[in-house]
């Protein structure tokens, strides 16, 4: 790549930064998947971005934050995906509070992998809230709750993943790990982000579609202050 193009490709990267905190949602996503697929395509990181000088690669470990003691089946699903496809290793460290996710990554990538995490499990809980207030409003207790909000929850996950996958496919984008990742995460010899959640779907399938009809939706203004 010519230094030129670099640059305009850096440019480009930067302003979309900048429309991901839009106060439209569409708007938002679509400036973030945009900026993922540059800075993929040709190899460049958000240091590049920064203008920061060229450095020696270095692995960097991030906790999620999230509630130790009620670690949910889906905020480990969100997580998972997120990680695969900002080239992170992900495994799950057991603490006297319960237990907690942490990421394995190179600097810049682990740092937005974990923005990103939390950022959407804000997200899917604010618009959880949102279908329920809307569907089930006015009864202190509905029958079969949980599984209604693990259902909606299925369907978010599922369409999170396939917006993933068709991003790469269109774009013909190949997302590998960095080998001292992979080394460092052989090296910790824990187990990793993978599991099987016990979740059967689908009692509702109206919670099931909405949960994945809302993956597109993830704009940074619906989810101030809402809790993960």
């Amino acid at each position: 790549m010519t230094d030129k193009l670099k640059e305009t490709v850096l440019q480009k990267v930067k302003k979309l930064l900048a429309l991901a905190e839009s106060d439209f949602e569409a708007e938002a996503e679509s400036a973030l998947l945009k900026a993922q697929e540059l800075l993929l395509t040709h190899n460049l990181r958000i240091d590049d971005v920064n203008g920061l000088e060229e450095k020696e690669k270095v692995v960097d470990e991030k906790t999620i934050d999230s509630d130790t003691k009620n670690l949910a089946w889906y905020k480990k699903s969100i997580a998972i995906i997120i990680a695969k496809n900002m080239r992170c290793e992900i495994y799950m460290k057991r603490v006297c509070e319960g237990m907690r996710l942490n990421l394995i990554g190179l600097e810049e990538d682990v740092a937005i992998a974990k923005d990103m995490t939390e950022f959407t499990c804000r997200g899917v809980v604010s618009m959880w809230n949102k279908f329920k207030s809307e569907n089930y409003s006015g009864t202190s207790k509905v029958k079969g709750i949980t599984q209604i909000k693990n259902d909606y929850m299925q369907g978010f996950i599922d369409g999170l993943g396939e917006k993933f996958v068709k991003q790469v496919k269109e774009m013909a984008l190949v997302v590998v790990k960095d080998a001292l990742v992979t080394k460092k995460m052989r090296q910790k010899n824990t187990r990793k982000g993978s599991y099987s959640s016990g979740y059967k779907h689908s009692v509702n399938a109206e919670a099931y579609q909405t949960g994945k009809s809302d993956a597109t939706f993830l704009g940074k203004n619906q989810f101030v202050g809402q809790n993960v």
